[in-house]
């Protein structure tokens, strides 16, 4: 009975302490969990912290940046604006500006300041063959600065005059119907040009006042294009101002129109009636059929 007792006895104790053991580890449990969840609560607002400042440091840095922008381009604008007050001076005592020099010559200024046109040192070269040189004596240079440098410095050049605009080839042979039909189409053509220049401001390459006057009367004449051919006459005698057109006044309308109208060149040898290298007014009316 008292070994009955006694066990009875050991069984209470053991729940006892089991009670009390599973009760302590509870407690010891949810204070781990506590304290895991307050050093998670404190690392998130570290962390959350940390990365506010350093997005305090990144937006700090944006604006300094920002600043340091704007300051720079304020800078810029200021240096340039002395620049463009310095070149201005500049402009104004350079001895350069009243001198021209011819095509391939440049103004230089000597040690006594006095400007003097040389022979130009350097020519860059086109990147479109379309502005290539083709010269009389049949060789290509890359732009027309070269062309005209060579002229200057090379002195077996100077009966050599500049013929087309782009790469020398040999030229289509112009047929006699087709020349028949020429001055019809350069007169209709300078007819155009007078008519569109006209719509432009004079100070981009339009007509001036009175020369817009002289193609409001061509619209209403007659004969359109008899205007507009005397005109381009006027405009292409610059060089002497004589009344008479020579090789090197022609380039203007010959270079650029020779590979698009390949009847361009024969037809202006042709409009030389005497063959003295020089188109008289007379010779020119009569060329393109004016009236």
């Amino acid at each position: 009975m008292r070994a009955l007792a006694l066990v009875v006895l050991v069984v209470c104790l053991i729940g006892v302490f089991a009670q009390d053991y599973d009760r302590e580890y509870r407690r010891e449990r949810h204070h781990k969990k506590k304290h895991h969840k307050n050093r998670f609560e404190e690392e998130a607002k570290d962390a959350l912290e940390h990365l506010e400042f350093k997005n305090e440091q990144v937006f700090r840095f944006h604006d300094d940046i920002l600043e340091e922008q704007e300051q720079q381009m304020e800078e810029e604008e200021i240096e340039e604006e002395e620049q463009n007050i310095a070149g201005y001076r500049n402009e104004i005592n350079n001895p350069c500006v009243d001198l021209d020099c011819p095509l391939g010559m440049t103004c230089f200024v000597d040690t006594d300041q006095k400007p003097y046109c040389s022979c130009v040192d350097e020519c860059f070269p086109e990147e479109d063959e379309e502005y290539y040189v083709c010269d009389t004596s049949n060789v290509t240079h890359h732009s027309e600065c070269e062309f005209y440098r060579i002229k200057c410095v090379d002195e077996t050049m100077g009966d050599v005059e500049l013929d087309y605009f782009g790469r020398c080839e040999e030229q289509k042979a112009c047929m006699e119907d087709e020349m028949e039909e020429y001055p019809f189409r350069m007169r209709d053509w300078f007819s155009k040009i007078m008519k569109q220049m006209a719509e432009w401001d004079e100070e981009d390459g339009g007509l001036t006042d009175p020369e817009k006057e002289i193609e409001k009367e061509a619209e209403k004449d007659r004969a359109p294009y008899m205007r507009p051919a005397y005109w381009k006459f006027q405009k292409l005698d610059i060089d002497p101002v004589d009344g008479y057109l020579n090789f090197r006044e022609l380039v203007e309308l010959r270079a650029p129109l020779q590979h698009l109208e390949h009847c361009t060149k024969p037809f202006l040898e042709r409009c030389d009636a005497d063959n003295d290298g020089l188109i008289h007014v007379e010779e020119w009316a009569d060329c393109l059929l004016l009236e």
